[in-house]
């Protein structure tokens, strides 16, 4: 959660604490966050792939080292990573110079924090194109123009 909505979460729970003073209100205070936080259940910033921030209803996922990207955006990040460790690795097989490590395998790795992903690319590219904020969609329709 960004910094903002946590202290505005905070402010409603302190809100919802002094409305109930006197009467224990730990379930209560609990179901609100809860409200509070489902209601706004997409992930706050912008996708490190596309860096468009994430919008209502647009598919995303999580990955195991909880970083959030669009679906599609991430498909497309594994597909080319897919072809270039296909490339690298018929380079290596290649390269009669320079042997590989035992163990050393080369994988798709997180573009935040270079973890290794687990993934399913068809149905992350199944997932349709982000929607493009509206200031850059009339950039973009400007530079189809010319």
């Amino acid at each position: 959660l960004s910094d903002d909505k946590l202290s505005s979460v905070q402010k409603c729970l302190q809100l919802e604490a002094q409305s109930c003073l006197g009467s224990p209100v730990l379930y209560q205070l609990i179901e609100k966050a809860k409200e509070i936080l489902t209601e706004s259940n997409i992930p706050h910033g912008s996708c490190a792939i596309c860096l468009y921030d994430f919008q209502e209803g647009e598919a995303f996922t999580k990955t195991s080292c909880y970083h959030y990207f669009h679906c599609h955006c991430l498909g497309r990040y594994v597909s080319h990573s897919e072809s270039e460790l296909r490339r690298r690795e018929k380079e290596l097989e290649e390269d009669k110079t320079r042997t590989r490590v035992d163990g050393q395998e080369l994988r798709v790795v997180c573009p935040v924090c270079r973890e290794p992903l687990t993934y399913d690319v068809d149905w992350l590219l199944s997932a349709p194109a982000p929607q493009l904020p509206e200031k850059r969609q009339h950039f973009a329709e400007s530079l189809k123009k010319k």
